[in-house]
């Protein structure tokens, strides 16, 4: 999963293309599309997804899911 960082950071900071940046990192581009979205959304600067630790960045831009109580 820290892979999704190291593209972020290849899409925003290298400026690489979503399309190369998803190759270079092995992330499919739909996730890192996805991430992208969610950061923008969430109206943070870009660096700061990129400073935080991997289930803080988890916590800030995924929801939780809820659980399931059907038998």
């Amino acid at each position: 999963m820290n892979d999704i960082k190291d593209a972020l950071n290849s899409y925003y900071s290298s400026n690489l293309s979503l399309r190369k940046a998803s190759m270079t990192n092995g992330v499919p581009k739909s996730t890192l599309s996805d991430y992208i979205k969610r950061i923008d959304a969430a109206d943070i600067s870009v660096d700061e997804p990129l400073l935080y630790p991997l289930d803080e960045l988890k916590r800030q831009l995924l929801p939780e899911r809820r659980q399931n109580n059907y038998k």
